[in-house]
């Protein structure tokens, strides 16, 4: 049952990462609903390729919105800091 899950959620990641590195990036709006808190659940999880590619698509949504993103700061920079305080040293060096 965790796999299934894990594969789930992987799959979502990357479909999601996907659709922001085609050109339809230059559609995303500031209204973005729940996914914001979903992406902070993201980078608490135990796996860390996951929080790696959910970092990812925090950068893709922050160069898609531009100065939109600044409403979700106060949403995603405790979470990213806490990464680096992470004892993966492959993830911390990701980050830099």
């Amino acid at each position: 049952m965790v796999s299934t899950v894990l594969k789930e959620s992987s799959s979502a990641s990357n479909i999601l990462m996907h659709a922001l590195s085609v050109q339809t990036a230059k559609f995303v709006k500031p209204s973005l609903g729940d996914l914001p808190g979903a992406l902070k659940g993201r980078l608490s999880d135990s796996n860390k390729k996951l929080i790696i590619t959910t970092l990812d698509i925090i950068k893709c949504l922050s160069a898609a919105m531009g100065s939109g993103c600044s409403k979700f700061l106060r949403t995603f920079i405790p979470s990213v800091l806490s990464c680096l305080g992470d004892s993966n040293v492959s993830q911390q060096q990701y980050m830099l």
